[in-house]
């Protein structure tokens, strides 16, 4: 049983109200601005989240996403979060836009934003980063379902409120930078310094793009790959070299090569940082 694309609203009780079996489906609906819940699971108001997903009922009574946090700017919506389900299973995540929170407490699904697949590692507790390349106005709410490989659709998550975007989210302590050794072509005149970035989390690194930021690099050295250089985030005028315009699964990893304009290799050293936005940052 699949509700699709479907618009409920005004209702002077629940939007959606499930009341037994499994495998029901929501994707892509608006469902808001009812008097109780928008989807209620059990008819019986909002169901908590329990540890490893283990109770049972309506739709097994999935667990909802928690949100963390929600930003926008640039035309682009960073939403993150985490979900506690069961282990070693991919989860849809849909996530969506609202005016204002429903006033029982989980939100709305006024405006479907667009949706994420995550895995459950062996603990069952997963993050994520859903970057989804869609506006919002600040100071509006968002929130989430989670539906399981058997088709089982969770209740909506309580609301975050959208802030703004930082020009730049910095990821540096969610990776692993490693810098390779640095290699002189004498002929050239440059010298090339292969940096590999490993998501040592278990959230993807959407795509925004990823940047490597070059600080403390030394005035002489240009950098010859640089699309531009920092301005509004830490240490700023490092050269920005983009590192991948594809996002890094968890685990996964992307490589850049930095060329420099010079050969004398006691003068290229930096700091590296990996920061992330919508535009150069």
């Amino acid at each position: 049983r699949v509700l699709f694309r479907s618009t409920i609203l005004n209702n002077g009780i629940n939007g959606v109200v499930i009341n037994g079996g499994t495998g029901n489906t929501l994707r892509g609906n608006s469902i808001f601005n009812n008097d109780l819940l928008s989807l209620d699971l059990g008819g019986d108001g909002i169901t908590a989240n329990d540890a490893g997903d283990a109770d049972t009922g309506a739709n097994n009574l999935q667990n909802f996403p928690v949100l963390a946090s929600a930003a926008t700017g640039s035309g682009v919506t960073l939403i993150t979060g985490s979900l506690d389900s069961v282990p070693n299973r991919t989860y849809r995540l849909e996530f969506f836009g609202n005016v204002e929170c429903n006033v029982n407490g989980n939100g709305d699904g006024e405006v479907f934003l667009g949706a994420v697949n995550v895995t459950t590692p062996a603990s069952g507790v997963t993050t994520f980063n859903a970057f989804l390349p869609v506006g919002r106005a600040t100071n509006s709410s968002v929130s989430a379902t989670a539906t399981d490989p058997a088709g089982n659709t969770s209740e909506f998550s309580a609301c975050a409120t959208v802030d703004a975007l930082p020009c730049a989210i910095d990821w540096t302590d969610t990776v692993e930078v490693r810098v390779g050794k640095l290699l002189a072509n004498t002929r050239t005149g440059r010298c090339y310094q292969r940096v590999t970035i490993i998501n040592s989390s278990d959230a993807t690194l959407e795509a925004m793009p990823l940047y490597l930021a070059l600080d403390d690099l030394v005035p002489e050295v240009g950098v010859v790959n640089s699309v531009g250089t920092t301005a509004c985030s830490g240490v700023t005028g490092s050269p920005l070299v983009i590192v991948t315009t594809g996002g890094i699964r968890p685990g996964g990893r992307a490589r850049v090569t930095v060329t420099f304009d010079r050969t004398t290799k006691r003068c290229v050293t930096f700091t590296p940082r990996v920061l992330g936005g919508p535009g150069v940052p």
